[in-house]
């Protein structure tokens, strides 16, 4: 199944810049855990989606990409963080994706584009090959989490994510 992927989450080979020019040439070495799980479960990154400057902002906006509007309406936000997650599944060019949330970076693009998404407590999800540029641990405690068209895939995610399946 493809999925689309939140351009902060690490996914080998492609940049990782959290949408400072300052990381323009950062390109991941290896996968964030949470997409290794999903790899495993037979989910391929098709896309990385747009994130807001630093991740820190209810729009999604920065000097790389430029700015994500909301797929119903030019004229309003996708919402921030995960707002290229929201918009892409908001417009059906993605059935799931995976986003990250500290202050609604997940709840707000959900809401706003009209699609499913799940803000997980923070230390469900594992922190491993997971970089940032911003030392904001243990102080905000931002996770992973799916954003869907249904509510039933973004169980199945949480599921596949969360599975006891271990890694070869």
């Amino acid at each position: 199944m493809p999925i689309s992927i939140k351009e902060c989450i690490q996914v080998k080979g492609q940049r990782c810049t959290w949408g400072l020019v300052q990381l323009i040439d950062n390109i991941s070495t290896e996968d964030a855990f949470p997409l290794i799980k999903l790899r495993m479960e037979g989910m391929i990154p098709f896309c990385q989606t747009n994130v807001p400057t630093s991740c820190l902002s209810y729009s999604t906006d920065n000097s790389i990409y430029g700015t994500t509007s909301s797929p119903h309406s030019t004229s309003r936000t996708s919402g921030g963080s995960s707002g290229g997650e929201g918009a892409i599944i908001g417009a059906r060019g993605s059935l799931v994706g995976l986003g990250s949330d500290m202050a609604g970076s997940i709840r707000l693009p959900s809401a706003y584009s009209g699609c499913c998404g799940l803000k997980p407590t923070a230390t469900r999800f594992s922190l491993l090959q997971y970089r940032e540029p911003i030392p904001w641990r243990p102080f905000c405690m931002p996770t992973d989490g799916p954003l869907a068209q249904d509510p039933y895939a973004v169980v199945e995610v949480l599921k596949s994510i969360w599975s006891d399946q271990f890694m070869s």
